[in-house]
C-alpha cells in the first residue's frame, strides 16, 4: 500500500514538473527549457531537441544543424549552451544527468 502511495505522489509530482512549461524530460532527466537569454536559448531549444531524439551528438551534428535552423554560433556560444547541459564522452557530447 505505501509502494502504491509513493508511486502515485511520484506521478503526481512529476506531472507537476513538467505542467510548468519550464523544464522538459528527457530520458528521466529534467532540463530547463529556456534560461531567459535571446543569446543562448535558441541553441539551447534546437540542441535540446536533438538530445530528445538522440542520445550522443558531435559538434558537427550540433552545428549542422544550427546552420539549417538560422542560428550563427560562435565558439564561445557552442561551449556554453552544450556545456551547460551535456556532458563529454569521447568525441561525442550525451545529456548530463545528475
Amino acid at each position: 500500500m505505501a509502494a502504491a502511495v509513493a508511486a502515485a505522489s511520484d506521478a503526481a509530482l512529476h506531472m507537476g514538473v513538467l505542467a510548468t512549461g519550464l523544464v522538459l524530460e528527457i530520458r528521466r532527466a529534467y532540463v530547463l527549457r529556456s534560461l531567459g537569454s535571446p543569446a543562448l536559448d535558441p541553441l539551447r531549444d534546437l540542441l535540446l531537441g536533438l538530445l530528445a531524439g538522440r542520445e550522443a551528438l558531435k559538434r558537427g551534428d550540433i552545428m549542422e544543424a544550427a546552420r539549417a535552423a538560422g542560428i550563427p554560433v560562435t565558439d564561445g556560444l557552442y561551449s556554453k549552451v552544450v556545456r551547460d547541459i551535456c556532458v563529454s564522452r569521447g568525441s561525442t557530447w550525451s545529456l548530463k544527468v545528475t
